[in-house]
């Protein structure tokens, strides 16, 4: 009881803040039973102080608590709380009433990547991405995973297809570039590989993935000053990306052992 009355003092305090036709600009109420997973997921957030994170989810749970969008706000508030099953039956519940909704596969099955590992996570996962992409073509993350996946089973062929596709939908998708060179460079074809990596390093010069990649595509290509090149400076970012990290860590110690702080004066 106390944690219900504590919940929604909290509730009323942050629905408060609102203006009014905030409300009148949500979706039309729903005729399904109220959702209560939707208001228990906006007062757990409310008691954990997110406020601003449960305002969608109470408006949605007052006003349209069995719509969409309510279950996938909840989905999203309880993956972000690692509650990956209660996530998912959202996910479930959604597709149950528009199996055709552009963006559902896709949470769903970058859930099913979020969770602890089964034998079954990357096929499981890839009937998601896949049943997104026929839904939205134009989808280029979807169109990257699979990629992804693809290239995690060394089936380097369907990986270049995936990423091809995804730097065609969105030309400046860094990783789906490299990923395209990478693949290109474990299949074994240089050449191919060359002007995705070369536009990578361009984009993201202080990768060192891009540098690593590009010097063994430029050495089996036979230019071995450019390969040399790249290896230096493969080098150097990794180096460098060391340095950074020794600082964050030595200054993290000097803050956790109180060196740095001044001493209070003594009083006189």
């Amino acid at each position: 009881m106390r944690r219900i009355r504590h919940s929604v003092v909290a509730v009323f305090a942050v629905l408060a803040l609102l203006p009014a036709e905030t409300f009148a600009q949500a979706p039309p109420k729903s005729t399904k039973p109220q959702a209560s997973s939707t208001l228990s997921a906006g007062l757990d957030l409310v008691e954990k102080g997110h406020c601003k994170e449960a305002l969608p989810i109470l408006q949605l749970a007052n006003v349209a608590p069995g719509s969409y969008q309510a279950h996938e706000l909840n989905a999203e508030s309880l993956e972000t709380q690692g509650k990956w099953d209660e996530a998912a039956a959202e996910y479930r519940l959604i597709l149950d009433q528009n199996a055709n909704l552009p963006g559902i596969h896709f949470r769903f099955g970058r859930l099913i990547l979020s969770k602890p590992e089964t034998p079954t996570t990357a096929t499981d996962a890839k009937k998601e991405f896949e049943a997104e992409l026929k839904i939205d073509p134009n989808n280029a993350g979807a169109e990257y995973v699979l990629g992804e996946l693809s290239a995690q089973a060394q089936q380097w062929d369907d990986a270049i297809e995936h990423f091809s596709r995804a730097t065609k939908l969105d030309a400046g998708f860094r990783d789906a570039i490299l990923g395209l060179g990478s693949s290109f460079v474990s299949a074994g074809k240089f050449a191919e590989a060359i002007p995705p990596l070369e536009k990578y390093v361009k984009i993201e010069p202080g990768n060192p993935a891009g540098h690593y990649q590009l010097a063994i595509a430029y050495s089996r290509a036979g230019r071995k000053e450019d390969a040399k090149r790249e290896a230096a400076l493969q080098k150097e970012t990794t180096e460098k990306i060391e340095q950074e990290k020794q600082r964050a860590s030595d200054a993290i110690h000097k803050q956790s052992s109180g060196q740095g702080t001044e001493k209070p004066e003594p009083p006189n």
